[in-house]
């Protein structure tokens, strides 16, 4: 049995277990993380539980610590970059109609 904390990265995504360090944390917590995609914020969906070694994929990767507001600032900048590459309209296309009707 390992001692495991379950974090999500989507808010429907998929629940991965990370080592705690013995850090007590309750759903709905911001935390960091190391994944194999680097260093992550995400948000915990499963408290802290033991859980049977043959439902974990070893090594548990760690906890780095629990989210502070720089971590939860950055990560939601982040997330709205991100949406804002998805827009399909192009800055002069927003900037022109902008300005189209504005008297000179």
């Amino acid at each position: 049995m390992a001692e495991v904390i379950g974090v999500r990265f989507k808010e429907v995504g998929k629940i991965y277990y990370f080592d705690p360090k013995n850090t007590k944390l309750e759903t709905g917590d911001k935390v960091i993380v190391e994944t194999a995609r680097g260093i992550e914020c995400g948000v915990v969906a499963l408290p802290n539980k033991d859980v049977p070694d043959e439902e974990i994929i070893h090594p548990l990767k760690p906890l780095i610590r629990k989210a502070n507001k720089n971590d939860i600032s950055h990560t939601s900048l982040l997330l709205h970059t991100q949406s804002l590459q998805h827009c399909n309209i192009p800055d002069i296309t927003v900037h022109e109609s902008l300005y189209r009707d504005y008297p000179k």
